[in-house]
């Protein structure tokens, strides 16, 4: 009796257990038509910005080689003044030095005037 009784409430068990309902197939199939499309969409999405990222890059290097240049010029002109500026050093000593001359004769000649006077 008490096995009859353990496998009537097994039989029970199980009948009260739903059924999983069908799956859809058409209903699977658009979601994976829909996820596709968004794929497609990303793809395409992703080399457009690759395309921007490569023009990007290549106007980067344009300008990192314009910068080189650029700055070889200026140290090459910076370069090239340095004797410039050695040379107006130079030349204002002299200057200074022409100018000390100058009142040296200047004084010498006016207590040469004031003897002559």
């Amino acid at each position: 009796q008490e096995s009859i009784n353990k496998i009537q409430y097994e039989i029970r068990d199980l009948q009260s257990v739903e059924e999983p309902e069908p799956v859809d197939v058409s209903t699977l199939e658009e979601e994976v038509m829909m996820y596709n499309e968004q794929i497609a969409d990303l793809e395409e999405k992703i080399e457009t910005i690759e395309a921007d990222f490569n023009t990007q890059k290549e106007e980067l290097a344009k300008a990192e080689q314009a910068y080189q240049q650029i700055d070889k010029q200026i140290r090459e002109l910076a370069d090239s003044a340095d004797p410039l500026k050695d040379d107006l050093g130079r030349a204002d000593i002299e200057i200074a030095q022409a100018k000390n001359h100058r009142k040296h004769y200047e004084q010498k000649h006016k207590e040469h005037l004031k003897k002559i006077a």
